[in-house]
């Protein structure tokens, strides 16, 4: 499955005023914060993990999503592909257990990738594919990064040494 519309439009932060994240449910000791996710000028209305929108990315007519779910303590972030047409092409999370974590976007960088800084000022990056690929699960996976079993994924995630 190709991404539609990547090759023409590029990658682009979407500002605040572009997304927006309402809270349904607040975080319990056993599950994360529920939320909806609304993309100005989009049909984007997803519920996804987390309690803070903390960066929307532009793909082509897609959108990489991160959230977190504002535990100081233990966090996490969330970080979801949707597709221009209101589905979630793929998921994963970032923690580690009794880890502090704060995100911070580092860069945006064309064609491809997007870095960013968390749990103990690790610079991690996202390479999103331009169409599914094959990904073994497990075997290519960064300490602390988190997946749903599927052998095909739309993004790789790891982390800088």
């Amino acid at each position: 499955m190709e991404l539609v519309g990547w090759d023409s439009m590029g990658m682009e932060i979407l500002s605040r005023e572009e997304v927006s994240l309402e809270l349904l449910e607040s975080a319990t000791q056993t599950a994360s914060a529920k939320s909806i996710i609304k993309i100005r000028n989009s049909q984007i209305a997803i519920g996804v993990n987390g309690a803070c929108l903390e960066c929307c990315v532009r793909c082509g007519d897609n959108y990489l999503l991160f959230t977190s779910d504002d535990c100081p303590f233990e966090e996490t972030v969330n970080i979801y592909l949707l597709s221009h047409d209101n589905q979630i092409l793929d998921d994963a999370a970032i923690y580690w257990p009794y880890a502090a974590g704060i995100f911070e976007l580092i860069a945006v960088s064309e064609p491809n990738v997007v870095r960013f800084k968390f749990i103990a000022d690790k610079t991690w990056q996202v390479h999103i594919f331009h169409q599914q690929h094959f990904y073994v699960p497990y075997i290519f996976e960064a300490n602390g990064v988190h997946r749903a079993f599927s052998l095909q994924r739309h993004f790789k995630i790891f982390a800088e040494e």
